[in-house]
C-alpha cells in the first residue's frame, strides 16, 4: 500500500497510541494490584520516548527515506503496545510506553516529511486531514477499552493497538527516492522565548492528556475502566477546540491571542486547583475548558514562532521548536509525577507551566 492512504492508517495508528495507554492505566493498575498514580511514570516515559524518535528520525531518513522511517516507528509501536498488553509488573508496562513513544516520535517527524513529498500543493490541507485521523481515533480507542471491560479483555484493545501498527509497517512502501530532512538549527535569540513558551505548553498538555483518565477517577470516583472516557473527552476537547480557532481566527492572528490563551489556560487550572485539587465536578468542568482551549494553542504557538522566518530556515527551526516541546512533554510530567502521590497537585504545575509559557511569549513580543 503506497500514497495517501497508508500515510492515513499511520496517522490513525498514532491516535491509537496517543490514547489507549494513558487511558488503559487505571484498569492496569487495579489489574496488577497498585495505585492508578503507581503507573503515571508511563506518561513521561511515554513523552521521553517520543523525544527521542523524533531526535532519532533526521538521521535515520537520511540513511533512507520518509516512508521507511515511518515503517520502523510503526514496527516500534507495535512492540511497545504488544509489551504492554502482556505486561505483568508495573515497570514493565512504564518501559512499554517508552518504546511505543519513540515509535510515534518517528511516525509523527517522518509522516510530515512523506505527506510534504505526497503533496507538493495542499500540504496543509493534508495535514489538517492527517492530524484529524489521529483525534478520531485517539477519541475513539478509550471506548473500546470501556466496551471491553465486562469481558474482562482491556488487554485485547492494546494488542489490537499493536496489530494495527503491525499492518501499518507490513504494507506501507517505501520509495526510491530519498527524502531531504532538515537538520534542527539553532535558535535566533528572538526565538528562545518560543522554545520556552512550547517547553512549557506542551508540557502543561501532557499532563493534562496523560492523566485524563486518572483525573476522571478521582474527581467522580469512576471504575478504572469508565475512567477510560476521560481520554476520550480529552481529544474530542481539543478537536473542538481547533476547528471553533479555525472558524474563529484570523488567517494571521495577533501574537496577543497566543499569550492569552496561554493566560487563559492557567487561569482555569488555578480555579480547578482551588476546587479540590480537580476532584469535584466544578474542577473537572475548569479542566475541559483549559482542554478546549489548548485545542488550537500548539499551532498558534509555532506558527507565531516561524512567523518572519526566512524560508530556507523554516524547516530546521521547525524541528527545533518541536524538539523543544517534546522534552517539556517528558520533563513537566515527570516533576508531577514526582513531585504527587494524587491528583492534587496537578493543576497547580500545569498553571505554573501555562503562565510561564505566557510570560515566556510576552518577553518576545517586548522584545520585537
Amino acid at each position: 500500500m503506497t500514497g495517501r492512504r497508508a500515510l492515513g492508517l499511520a496517522f490513525a495508528g498514532m491516535g491509537v497510541t496517543a490514547a489507549v495507554i494513558p487511558a488503559s492505566l487505571p484498569s492496569r493498575a487495579a489489574e496488577l494490584g497498585v495505585s492508578s498514580e503507581g503507573l503515571a511514570a508511563a506518561i513521561p516515559a511515554l513523552f521521553g520516548g517520543l523525544l527521542i524518535g523524533v531526535l532519532l528520525t533526521p538521521l535515520l531518513v537520511r540513511q533512507s527515506s520518509s516512508a521507511a522511517v515511518v515503517r520502523i516507528g510503526a514496527f516500534i509501536q507495535f512492540a511497545g503496545l504488544g509489551l504492554a498488553a502482556l505486561a505483568l509488573a508495573a515497570p514493565v508496562l512504564v518501559a512499554a510506553a517508552g518504546i511505543a513513544g519513540s515509535g510515534f516520535g518517528m511516525v509523527e517527524a517522518s509522516g510530515t516529511i512523506a505527506a510534504r513529498r505526497l503533496a507538493s500543493t495542499g500540504l496543509a490541507r493534508l495535514l489538517a486531514r492527517l492530524t484529524a485521523a489521529v483525534a478520531v481515533m485517539a477519541a475513539a480507542a478509550p471506548l473500546l477499552i470501556v466496551a471491553a471491560a465486562p469481558l474482562r479483555l482491556e488487554r485485547a484493545v492494546l494488542a489490537a493497538g499493536a496489530l494495527l501498527q503491525l499492518a501499518v509497517a507490513v504494507l506501507l512502501r517505501s520509495p526510491r527516492e530519498q527524502d531531504l530532512m532538515p537538520a534542527p538549527a539553532p535558535l535566533r535569540p528572538a526565538l528562545i522565548p518560543f522554545a520556552v513558551a512550547l517547553f512549557c505548553y506542551v508540557g502543561t498538555e501532557s499532563l493534562l492528556s496523560g492523566w485524563s483518565a486518572i483525573i476522571v477517577q478521582h474527581a467522580i470516583g469512576a471504575a478504572p475502566t469508565i475512567a477510560a472516557v476521560g481520554t476520550s473527552a480529552f481529544w474530542v476537547l481539543m478537536f473542538a477546540g481547533r476547528r471553533l480557532a479555525a472558524r474563529l481566527l484570523p488567517d494571521r492572528p495577533s501574537r496577543i491571542i497566543p499569550i492569552a490563551a496561554l493566560a487563559a489556560i492557567s487561569v482555569l487550572l488555578v480555579g480547578a486547583a482551588l476546587a479540590d485539587g480537580g476532584s469535584s465536578i466544578a474542577g473537572l468542568a475548569l479542566m475541559a475548558v483549559a482542554v478546549l482551549v489548548c485545542g488550537p494553542s500548539y499551532a498558534l504557538l509555532v506558527g507565531s514562532g516561524l512567523h518572519g522566518v526566512e524560508d530556507q530556515r523554516v524547516p530546521g527551526t521547525t524541528a527545533t521548536l518541536i524538539a523543544a516541546g517534546a522534552t517539556g512533554g517528558t520533563v513537566v510530567p515527570l516533576i508531577a509525577t514526582a513531585a504527587s502521590a494524587g491528583t492534587g497537585v496537578l493543576p497547580w504545575i500545569g498553571a505554573g507551566a501555562a503562565a510561564l509559557a505566557a510570560i515566556a511569549l510576552s518577553r518576545s513580543l517586548v522584545a520585537s
